[in-house]
């Protein structure tokens, strides 16, 4: 599922769809594959209950993967997450807490 992320990001950039596509991907870069696969799943709007049954894991390492996944990408949120691999500054798109 996170490869999906990785390559939608790609084929946006190529039509010139994603403010910067440098960014997308040095975000996807940042991650695991397996935290690329949460990611993705959180983008489908699963929750961590969701994600875990999904994954055959405990909800507490999907959580584990969810904290990791924010501080790699410096965001604070699911929204933010995904905002972050599409190249969007989430600054810039969401109001201020």
């Amino acid at each position: 599922m996170g490869d999906l992320l990785s390559h939608r990001a790609t084929n946006d950039a190529a039509a010139g769809q994603i403010p910067s596509a440098y960014a997308a991907n040095q975000a996807l870069g940042k991650l695991t594959r397996r935290e690329r696969q949460v990611l993705g799943l959180i983008a489908q709007g699963k929750t961590n209950r969701e994600i875990a049954a999904l994954l055959v894991t405990s909800q507490g390492t999907v959580k584990t993967h969810v904290t990791h996944i924010f501080r790699k990408l410096g965001v604070s949120d699911r929204v933010g997450a995904v905002l972050a691999v599409l190249g969007i500054d989430p600054a810039k798109v969401l109001p201020a807490a």
